[in-house]
């Protein structure tokens, strides 16, 4: 009776757990080296919209050895109490805010952005982690994101302009297979981000199924 009760309780943990899909399609190699783009800060882009109202930034951190993290979007203006734990939000809804918040996630990762796993949920270490590559003056992007607990793969791929910047020109989701124009910009900021190493995915959840 006792190990009927373990299995059902291993069987239905199991069913419930996170399932990472199109790892076929993630390319990422680990250990090559990424040249001819700048690797030691983040890449930013300005939000403009109308329906802002506060400033905000796009965010994404690219790492010398091909690794990828979306950090996403960034606002000038934080009024959460979890956010003041941490951070001195000064609310002046200006760009340079917005930098200032984002720095001081950066420097309290564990704190803003780290998931909690255990055996049921380890996938969920890939959320907004993936990799990049750049072929001449191409670069495409892959990261997983999470929809309703599963983790689907996204690839964006366009131009890299020069050593501080590139331009994203499309994106595609593999779960439904819809593709969309991006006109998007992303300029370099230099800043200490090797703390967000700490705690990238280990190596059997990135790399399970990639291609050589």
């Amino acid at each position: 009776m006792v190990n009927y009760l373990t299995l059902l309780f291993f069987v239905i943990n199991y069913s419930c757990a996170p399932i990472v899909h199109n790892r076929n399609d993630f390319n990422f190699k680990e250990g090559q080296i990424i040249d001819g783009i700048q690797t030691n800060g983040y890449y930013y882009a300005y939000n403009f919209s109308k329906n802002q109202d506060s400033k905000s930034i796009t965010v994404r951190i690219l790492f010398k050895n091909g690794l990828y993290k979306q950090i996403g979007v960034v606002s000038s203006e934080s009024d959460s109490d979890y956010f003041k734990k941490r951070c001195n939000n000064i609310q002046n809804n200006t760009y340079e805010s917005s930098f200032e918040n984002l720095e001081c996630m950066i420097d309290n990762y564990d704190y803003f952005f780290k998931v909690k796993t255990n055996f049921v949920n380890k996938n969920a270490e890939i959320w907004d982690w993936g990799g990049f590559e750049i072929r001449g003056d191409r670069i495409k992007i892959q990261y997983f994101y999470n929809r309703f607990g599963d983790y689907y793969l996204i690839e964006e791929e366009g131009r890299v302009i020069d050593s501080q910047s590139f331009k994203m020109v499309s994106k595609y989701d593999y779960r439904n297979g819809i593709k969309e124009d991006l006109n998007i910009t992303y300029f370099f900021k230099k800043y200490d981000v090797n703390n967000v190493l700490n705690y990238k995915p280990k190596k059997n959840t990135y790399t399970l199924s990639t291609k050589p």
